[in-house]
């Protein structure tokens, strides 16, 4: 199946330019198979959510992208949001309870400074720097493909998940019509709801997809 793991609409998310509804039938129109929904600090009703799915005939699960001091975190299991999610070791301790995942969102963002630089002793010094840092360490997987990132970005991302040995997904961070399409994450076996989305993501069974 291939979902797009990392999306967001203008009902949760502030800086989202699209519905819902626009979300669900661009992910259609290009033969995606589910989209989850993850937006900045905020989450959907999960029950809303198996709604939404029949009425659209689509697959949509619940996430967030949490901001915290050392980046976004993708989330997969919590419902909502409390005090102290913005430290990355209590956020993966509330993910730990409620069995779920913690993903490292577009890494490259505040720790690879020189994002247009080709310089690859300057990427890894950046890298070196990064792979310390424990919110790193401690998440189950990094997005390594996101949408809105150049090649550099990616490289960075690439790089980081090797370093830490860490799972890699991809994301097209959706904001606004036409994000959708260009990567997503393929998994190997079905998915039908976040409890199976959560087992795929904690088995490593899936496989990072550049689209276009």
């Amino acid at each position: 199946m291939l979902i797009d793991l990392h999306t967001h609409t203008m009902h949760k998310s502030y800086d989202s330019a699209q519905s819902l509804e626009e979300l669900i039938i661009e992910a259609k129109s290009l033969q995606l198979d589910a989209i989850c929904l993850t937006e900045h600090d905020e989450f959907w009703n999960i029950e809303r959510l198996v709604e939404i799915s029949r009425y659209y005939e689509f697959l949509v699960l619940p996430g967030s992208e949490v901001n915290t001091d050392n980046g976004h975190f993708l989330t997969f299991g919590l419902e909502k949001y409390v005090f102290g999610m913005h430290k990355v070791g209590y956020l993966k301790g509330l993910v730990e309870n409620a069995s779920g995942v913690l993903i490292g969102a577009h890494p490259y963002r505040r720790n690879y400074v020189n994002q247009r630089a080709t310089d690859m002793p300057a990427m890894e010094m950046h890298i070196s720097k990064t792979v310390q840092k424990e919110a790193y360490q401690i998440c189950d997987a990094l997005e390594v493909f996101n949408g809105r990132s150049d090649a550099a970005e990616t490289r960075f991302s690439l790089k980081l998940s090797e370093y830490l040995g860490k799972p890699q997904v991809a994301g097209s961070d959706s904001h606004k019509p036409g994000d959708l399409g260009n990567v997503a994450t393929l998994f190997h076996r079905r998915i039908r709801n976040l409890e199976d989305l959560i087992e795929e993501l904690k088995a490593g069974r899936f496989t990072p997809i550049v689209i276009n």
